[in-house]
């Protein structure tokens, strides 16, 4: 189910669907695709780390 997800992280859900043959409801979809998503999205590379004071910093 997540081999599309896998090849484009930022594929809606609709797309998804269509892709696998998705019968049910796009809300539990939704819900089953929302938790992986995030690991496989590429790291930002403008964001940034923000340390607070008295966090231990590399």
């Amino acid at each position: 189910m997540l081999q599309p997800l896998k090849a484009t992280p930022t594929m809606p859900v609709t797309a998804i669907a269509e892709r696998i043959g998705w019968e049910r409801g796009l809300t539990i979809l939704r819900e089953r695709v929302r938790e992986p998503r995030p690991a496989h999205l590429a790291v930002d590379p403008v964001s940034r780390t923000v340390d607070q004071p008295g966090e231990p910093a590399q």
